[in-house]
């Protein structure tokens, strides 16, 4: 008694590798450092604006300084959209890509630095993506560039 295949399952059969089954879309968690004037508006926009460009992003997680700012930016745009880290650590360890906008060049390398050394504390398994925006000289750029690609699978872009 011989069965009949469906056409599908006769190609399926008739293929003589295996193919591999398609990646799934990871959403990343994007987290944002630094509220100041620009910094402020830079992550409102980024939480308002990031349900549009993935569907079921995690919220926005933020750090500053000053927690008083970051609870301004949830009440502005609610906590499904924003929530607040308790500490530098926190964004490093959960975040795939990490924007910074910081005061000056000495807060930037102070961060970096508390950044490099969660990396070593928790090394990542995938990509971590570090966007420096604030204005800083092109020399700590490229200090922060040595310092962040030193540990595995991280990166900066500025």
């Amino acid at each position: 008694m011989s069965t009949l295949l469906s056409p599908l399952q006769a190609a399926q059969d008739a293929v003589p590798y295996s193919r591999p089954t398609s990646p799934k879309l990871h959403v990343s968690q994007i987290g944002f450092v630094g509220l100041g004037n620009m910094g402020y508006l830079m992550a409102q926009n980024l939480a308002k604006h990031s349900a549009a460009l993935a569907n079921g992003s995690p919220p926005l997680l933020v750090w500053n300084r000053t927690v008083e700012k970051a609870e301004r930016l949830v009440k502005a745009v609610g906590q499904d959209k924003v929530r607040i880290a308790q500490n530098l650590e926190q964004v490093v360890r959960e975040c795939d890509v990490i924007i910074t906008n910081l005061v000056n060049d000495a807060v930037v390398k102070d961060n970096y630095l508390k950044f490099t050394e969660a990396l070593k504390n928790s090394p990542p398994t995938r990509t971590k993506i570090f966007v420096e925006t604030s204005t800083i000289y092109p020399s700590l750029a490229g200090d922060l560039d040595k310092l962040i690609s030193s540990n595995p699978h991280s990166r900066l872009i500025t």
